[in-house]
């Protein structure tokens, strides 16, 4: 699964791979994400939001075999992890879970493009993320992923 194995020894000591805690949450979102600090601060922002991050993975693969495995209701999916650009992968993810909720997230310049994708809503990453520690992220993201909670809720 492209390395990034969701039970591997090295995910153990990963934070991001872990649930979040949290009080009877509302939803539970599978994050997919390539950015670990990023990744992190969504994860923070759901939380707030009472949204459980059921797993955060890096890879088309793994996103398929956690979503089957964990049944999450919701998937906030970058566009620009490698390989999900692709309908064959959103596709897929769909025939796993129908009833699934897909969030595509990634950079303005995907905005058009992903409505040609089989997703049900769009969130625009703020610009120069790659710029930013966990808090900043946390922060310019808070308010784009209120709609989360909203869409799943």
């Amino acid at each position: 699964m492209d390395g990034e194995a969701t039970g591997s020894s090295r995910d153990a000591q990963d934070p991001t791979q872990h649930p979040v805690d949290g009080a009877h949450p509302r939803a539970s979102v599978l994050l997919a994400e390539s950015d670990p600090v990023l990744a992190r601060a969504i994860r923070r922002s759901l939380a707030d939001a009472g949204v459980r991050v059921v797993a955060i993975v890096r890879a088309t693969a793994e996103a398929l075999a956690v979503c089957e495995k964990l049944k999450p209701d919701a998937a906030i999916v970058d566009l620009e992890m490698a390989g999900v650009a692709d309908a064959e992968f959103l596709t897929a993810l769909r025939a796993a879970r129908p009833d699934l909720v897909v969030i595509a997230f990634s950079g303005p310049h995907w905005r058009e493009a992903a409505w040609e994708l089989p997703i049900d809503d769009y969130i625009t990453k703020p610009a120069d993320l790659d710029k930013v520690d966990e808090d900043q992220a946390l922060a310019l993201v808070r308010g784009r992923l209120r709609r989360v909670a909203q869409l799943v809720g």
